[in-house]
């Protein structure tokens, strides 16, 4: 069972990716949070093996708390899950180290498999070369 922390400051998102996750028999939504500061508490409560995250929230950045969580919990796998196909986030994603960058847009046929991938790796994975690049939409949209 692959258990997840879904992190977003919008109600809507957690409602789509609830339901998405919802639909795999496989994966466990552990925790919701709603802000950088709420998901660095939560990952040390819950020790999900994923987070999907989004980037850019009030106060401090999805970014920064992926930075800090993998800092603490270097195992631990973030996707960013953002609205936001920009070099600079994709440069900062790969260098913290985190598994996979998928787009909103693309999540209904990229986030279950991504999930799946980044949970069965057990070293951090390279943003364009382990997860397929339409699960990652590395390159654009798919």
């Amino acid at each position: 069972m692959i258990s997840v922390l879904v992190v977003d400051d919008h109600e809507n998102l957690h409602q789509q990716v609830n339901f998405l996750l919802s639909s795999d028999e496989d994966i466990r939504l552990v925790a919701d949070a709603y802000s950088a500061q709420e998901a660095i508490l939560l990952a040390k409560r819950f020790s999900p093996d994923v987070i999907l995250m989004d980037i850019r929230m009030p106060g401090q950045s999805g970014i920064e708390a992926a930075r800090q969580i993998k800092a603490d919990m270097p195992d631990l796998k973030v996707i960013f899950l953002t609205n936001f196909d920009l070099d600079v986030y994709r440069q900062e994603a790969a260098a913290i180290g985190v598994a996979g960058y998928i787009l909103k847009e693309n999540m209904f046929h990229t986030l279950l498999p991504a999930v799946k991938k980044a949970a069965s790796e057990s070293l951090p994975l390279e943003m364009t070369n382990q997860l397929p690049e339409s699960s990652l939409n590395i390159h654009g949209a798919v």
